[in-house]
C-alpha cells in the first residue's frame, strides 16, 4: 500500500483505507541555520545560569558526533528509508524518514552524542517531530499502528537501553511529555524528564520500527536543564464553548458572546501559584474588553482555563482574542492571539477547527467545513481558496448537508439539500453563487463539501487566505475501489470552504412601491423613510435575528433612529395598500 503524505488533521473515527503517493507540502519557513552547541549557558530571570548540553537542528550534514545506524530488524536499502536530511523542518532542515515501500521493514536508530548531566540537577530531552497520526496511532484516532518512534537513553555507551521514555502513540507517555493532542504533519515539541540520570553520561537514541507506516521528521533536539520557572500556553480559541470550534468570520446576526479558552502547561521545576491569565479583546487595535483570572498551576500539569464573557462582537470589524500570562525564564510562549472577524454576510471557519472528510463509493475524497446558523438566513454564494497545484480535470461538486445536534450525525448523512458541478476557476479565494438563494434555519447547522469527481486528478483546497495561505489540503478524483460512504472528523487544518449569508436574498419587492425609498445606507442610526404617494405606510424594522426593534405608521416622510440598537444589519419593511418592500440597512 502507497502512502499519501497529506496536511490532514487527526481521524477520530475508523474509516476505510486510501492509497497514497504523494509527498507533503510543508509549510514550515526556511531561514534559520544553527549548528550543535555544548553546554551553553542562559542566564535566567532569577540570575541563575540554566546550561544546554546538546543542541541539534539537523541544518548541516552530516551529524557531528551522531550515529546513524540499522537496528537488527531492518531491511531497508533506500537512503530516504533510514535517518537523512529532510530539506524542510521547524525551520531550517530536520531528520528524517520517509516511505518508499510497503514491504521493506524499518528498524532505523539514530544516537546522540555522549552528554556529561552534572549531579543532583534537573534535565529533560526537548525535541519537535512531525508524523502522520493515520497511519502511526490507533490510540489517537488513527486507522493503523504501522510503525513506532521511541525514545530511550544509554548510561553505558550502548551495551543496555533504557525503558521506553517516548512513543508516539502511548498516551502516558505523551501526556508525561506535555505532547499528547499532536495533529497529522503539524509539528509539536515534546520535553521527555530525564532527571533520574543525573550524575550519569548519557546518549539518546531515537528509533522509527516498523513497516508500511509514514514519514517521521524530527528537529530541534536539546538536552538541557529543567528551569524553576517555565510556563506556556499550548493553545488559544475564542469562540462557542459547546461546540468547541471557532469561526474567524462571522455575520453579523450570528455572533454569539466570546467564550474564549487556553490550557497552560508548567514545563518548570516549581508549582506556580497565582498566576494571572489575562484576556483582551481588541477591535481594529482598540481594546474592547478585558479581564483577569488567578491560576494555580502544578508542577507538571497541563490546564486549561476558560473566560465565560457577555461580550457579543456585533461591530463589523477585525477583532483579535488575546491571551497572555507573565514572562518567565523561557520567554516566548506567554502570549498567544486568535483572530476573528464580524462581517456583512461571509461566514468562514477556515482558521484550523473541525472540518470534515467524506470517502464514498466511488472512493472519491471530498473535504468540508460545518457552520451553525444562529438566525434565519438564506445562502446566496460560496467561496472556496483552489491553491496552486490544482492539475487535470478541474470540475468539483459542491454539496451542502444539514446535520443534526451532534457532529457525529454526519456519519448517517446521505443527501444533500443543495448540489452543483463547477469548474475550478483559476487559484485563489473563488465565488460560486448559487443557482437560487438556499434557506437556512435559526439552530440547525450545515457542512459545505467540495467533492473532487472527475479522473484520477486532484484539487488543492487552501487554508486561510488570510492567515495560512501556505498550507493545503487535497481532494482526489475517484479510485473505483467501491467502498461505502465514509465521513470522520478532524481538527487541524481546514480548507477555506466559506458562506456567503444574505437574510433578505429571497424578498421580492412590489413595483407598486417605487415612491417609497429608504436612505441612507449605510446610516449612523437615523434612517429617513420617504413616501411619495402619500399613502399610509406600516413601517416595521427587525434586527437580523428577525427581533422587531422598531415600528411606525406614517402616511408622509419619516425618520426612525437605530442609534440606541447597536451596529449591525437591520431589515426595513414598508407595507401598504399597494404591496410590500424591505430593504436592507447596515448601522455602522
Amino acid at each position: 500500500m502507497k502512502k499519501i503524505y497529506l496536511t490532514m488533521s487527526v481521524a477520530l473515527f475508523a474509516i476505510t483505507g486510501f492509497s497514497q503517493n504523494l509527498s507533503i507540502k510543508d509549510n514550515q519557513s526556511k531561514n534559520a541555520h544553527r549548528l550543535v552547541e555544548t553546554a551553553k549557558k542562559a542566564v535566567t530571570n532569577n540570575g541563575a545560569e540554566k546550561a544546554t548540553y546538546l543542541q541539534e537542528n539537523f541544518d548541516t550534514w552530516p551529524l557531528t558526533g551522531w550515529v546513524i545506524q540499522n537496528g537488527p530488524a531492518s531491511t531497508v536499502t533506500n537512503p530516504t528509508q533510514t535517518w537523512h536530511q529532510y530539506a524542510t523542518g521547524n525551520p531550517g532542515s530536520s531528520a528524517g524518514i520517509l516511505y518508499v515501500n510497503s514491504v521493506d521493514v524499518h528498524d532505523q536508530e539514530l544516537i546522540s552524542p555522549a552528554v556529561v548531566l552534572p549531579a543532583g540537577g534537573s534535565y529533560r530531552v526537548a525535541f519537535d517531530f512531525s508524523t502522520s497520526v493515520y497511519w502511526h496511532a490507533t490510540t489517537l484516532g488513527g486507522l493503523y499502528d504501522n510503525a513506532d518512534i521511541t525514545l530511550r537513553v544509554t548510561t553505558d555507551d550502548g551495551a543496555t537501553w533504557s525503558n521506553i521514555l517516548w512513543q508516539e502513540d502511548s498516551i502516558p507517555l505523551l501526556d508525561a511529555s506535555y505532547s499528547n493532542g499532536w495533529e497529522t504533519y503539524v509539528w509539536k515539541r515534546a520535553y521527555v524528564n530525564v532527571s533520574s540520570f543525573a550524575g550519569q553520561t548519557i546518549k539518546a537514541k531515537f528509533t522509527y520500527k516498523g513497516q508500511d507506516a509514514a514519514q517521521f521528521s524530527l528537529d530541534n533536539v536539546s538536552i538541557e536543564d529543567i528551569p524553576a520557572n517555565d510556563l506556556a500556553i499550548r493553545n488559544g480559541w475564542a469562540g462557542d464553548i459547546v461546540n468547541a470550534y471557532d469561526y474567524s468570520k462571522v455575520p453579523v446576526g450570528h455572533t454569539v458572546p466570546v467564550v474564549a479558552g487556553l490550557s497552560i502547561a508548567n514545563l518548570g521545576a516549581l508549582a506556580q501559584n497565582d498566576v494571572k491569565v489575562a484576556l483582551d479583546i481588541e477591535l481594529s487595535g482598540s481594546v474592547v474588553y478585558t479581564d483577569t483570572l488567578l491560576a494555580d498551576i502544578p508542577v507538571g500539569s497541563v490546564d486549561t482555563f476558560w473566560f465565560t464573557t457577555t461580550y457579543n462582537p456585533t461591530a463589523i470589524g477585525d477583532y483579535t482574542v488575546k491571551f497572555s500570562i507573565p514572562t518567565d525564564e523561557v520567554p516566548g510562549d506567554e502570549q498567544r492571539d486568535v483572530a476573528l472577524s464580524t462581517t456583512a454576510n461571509t461566514y468562514a471557519n477556515d482558521f484550523g477547527s473541525t472540518n470534515i472528510y467524506r470517502f464514498d463509493q466511488d472512493d472519491k475524497t471530498s473535504m468540508g467545513v460545518l457552520y451553525e446558523i444562529k438566525s434565519n438566513t438564506f445562502m446566496t454564494d460560496i467561496q472556496v481558496d483552489f491553491e496552486t497545484g490544482t492539475t487535470e480535470n478541474n470540475e468539483v461538486a459542491i454539496e451542502v448537508f444539514q446535520v443534526g445536534a451532534n457532529i457525529q450525525d454526519l456519519i448517517y448523512v446521505s443527501d444533500y439539500i443543495y448540489n452543483v458541478e463547477t469548474a475550478v476557476i483559476g487559484n485563489g479565494l473563488t465565488t460560486i453563487p448559487l443557482d437560487a438563494p438556499l434557506a437556512l434555519t435559526a439552530g440547525e447547522r450545515y457542512v459545505i463539501l467540495v467533492t473532487k469527481y472527475e479522473g484520477p486528478s486532484r484539487v488543492f483546497l487552501g487554508g486561510s487566505p488570510e492567515g495560512d495561505a501556505d498550507n493545503s489540503t487535497v481532494c482526489y478524483g475517484p479510485f473505483g475501489s467501491g467502498d461505502a460512504v465514509n465521513y470522520y472528523i478532524g481538527w487541524g487544518f481546514t480548507p477555506a470552504i466559506r458562506a456567503i449569508l444574505n437574510p433578505s436574498a429571497s424578498v421580492t419587492n412590489v413595483a407598486g412601491l417605487e415612491g417609497v425609498k429608504v436612505y441612507p445606507n449605510p446610516s449612523e442610526g437615523v434612517i429617513n423613510v420617504s413616501n411619495d404617494t402619500n399613502v399610509e405606510n406600516t413601517i416595521v424594522v427587525t434586527d437580523i435575528a428577525g427581533k422587531v426593534v422598531a415600528t411606525k405608521v406614517a402616511s408622509t416622510a419619516t425618520t426612525i433612529d437605530l442609534g440606541n440598537f447597536g451596529t449591525g444589519i437591520y431589515l426595513v419593511e414598508v407595507a401598504n395598500q399597494n404591496g410590500k418592500k424591505v430593504e436592507r440597512v447596515v448601522i455602522k
